[in-house]
């Protein structure tokens, strides 16, 4: 969603932003990328947040995760890092990730993390072949060993997954075997931490933003509800919860595992082709 074109929102209108959050009851800011290390204003932004307002989480691919960072990032109050490892092996990940060495420095930067007296999560994207073939249980005992929570991200029809087509989504089997990973105690996925219940918080109890200003339901529905910049966030929420499917919390991920969702919703957007597209073009709810 990079547009060389539009301004990104500056040091001060992110602040404005995370005060319009705070009001309307938020707990946690999550600040993903992207690459977010790559901006040295992410220390300033989690010294703005304070641990009594909010837990503040950086979500990084591990590279730029020094000593120095994580000391900066721990002076300045972060409690949680979310280092995406997607593979068990340096092979495989540095090949996914198309970056030679990324894996030894991602494993480095949790060590880094947990010494530093940082919590900790790893991200791993899933699918049908890692939940059977056991590269799942081998990430589960390695976040285990780091002491590092496994948070489990659904594939979702969205970005370079496209190309998979229906294939991308997780089956019975996978889902089952998924549900026996997410009971053990340090294993979660993104819906594990609402407060309401377990369950697809988008729209719901959680949004997205974008460097922009961009209003969206979750990252993966690209489709904005209005921009902070031009109206307060409070109003773009009412206007978002007006959908359906953003008035409640879903069982699970509804852009990987609703198949209405994404045959009525997640194609549409597809199909705009420039993102994040008007929200009014996709959900008649809101006209």
């Amino acid at each position: 969603m990079r547009d060389p074109g539009r301004r990104p929102m500056t040091f001060e209108e992110i602040c404005t932003t995370i005060d319009q959050c705070l009001r309307l009851g938020a707990v946690a800011i999550n600040l993903a990328g992207g690459e977010t290390l790559l901006d040295d204003r992410i220390y300033d932004i989690v010294a703005y947040i304070k641990p009594w307002r909010a837990v503040s989480v950086v979500t990084t691919n591990g590279l730029l995760l020094t000593e120095q960072a994580v000391t900066r990032l721990k002076r300045n109050g972060l409690y949680l890092v979310a280092v995406s490892i997607d593979e068990p092996t340096r092979e495989k990940h540095d090949a996914f990730r198309g970056y030679q060495g990324l894996y030894e420095r991602a494993w480095e930067g949790v060590r880094l993390a947990r010494k530093a007296g940082l919590s900790v999560m790893i991200n791993m994207m899933v699918s049908s072949e890692k939940l059977r073939d056991k590269t799942v249980e081998k990430m589960v005992t390695m976040s285990r060993a780091h002491g590092a929570t496994l948070n489990l991200i659904l594939p979702a029809y969205v970005g370079e997954q496209k190309r998979h087509g229906p294939a991308v989504f997780l089956d019975k089997e996978s889902m089952s075997l998924l549900r026996e990973y997410l009971s053990l105690p340090h294993v979660r996925w993104d819906g594990s931490s609402n407060y309401l219940r377990e369950g697809c918080g988008a729209g719901v109890e959680k949004i997205a933003i974008t460097p922009y200003g961009d209003v969206l339901a979750c990252a993966l529905i690209q489709a904005s509800f209005g921009n902070v910049l031009e109206e307060p966030l409070e109003a773009i929420w009412g206007r978002m919860r007006r959908v359906k499917e953003f008035a409640t919390v879903n069982e699970f991920c509804l852009a990987s595992n609703d198949p209405r969702f994404i045959e009525s919703y997640m194609t549409k957007i597809d199909r705009e082709g420039s993102y994040p597209c008007p929200a009014s073009k996709i959900f008649p709810d809101i006209d």
